[in-house]
């Protein structure tokens, strides 16, 4: 199975824990708490702030395609990772989202490194392109 495939598939699965968060953290049953996680007031700031800012780069259609597009997706992963890792140490599933949140993460890590050939972008595999067969020319 590709990995992209693996991701989609575990995206479904974790359906049911963003909704089994989302139901906890209406409760306000951890409104103090997540405070002291650095999710709330003036420590909340940066990372809202951050996380938006590359959803919107991310969703910007002008950008599709775009350099700048793949890498506000790698924005938006790390400032994910940094709200969605201090929910997790306060409301109880927490922890498979962001699991979820670094597997997404990692995935798109290892194609900026490797891309799809599989190859570093610096392998010199990938630096001449595919593997040509030489062919003589025909003198008349």
């Amino acid at each position: 199975m590709e990995l992209r495939d693996a991701i989609a598939k575990a995206f479904l699965d974790i359906g049911l824990a963003f909704g089994r968060v989302q139901a906890d953290l209406s409760s306000g049953a951890h409104d103090d708490k997540l405070g002291q996680w650095g999710l709330g007031g003036v420590q909340m700031e940066p990372k809202k702030g951050g996380f938006w800012s590359a959803l919107r780069r991310f969703f910007d259609p002008t950008r599709r395609g775009q350099l700048p597009y793949f890498g506000a997706l790698g924005s938006a992963l790390r400032w994910g990772a940094l709200i969605v890792g201090s929910l997790a140490r306060e409301v109880p599933g927490g922890e498979v989202i962001h699991e979820f949140v670094e597997s997404v993460r990692a995935g798109h890590e290892q194609y900026r490194e490797f891309g799809e050939a599989g190859e570093p972008r610096s392998s010199p595999l990938r630096a001449h392109g595919p593997a040509r067969r030489k062919t003589r020319r025909r003198r008349d």
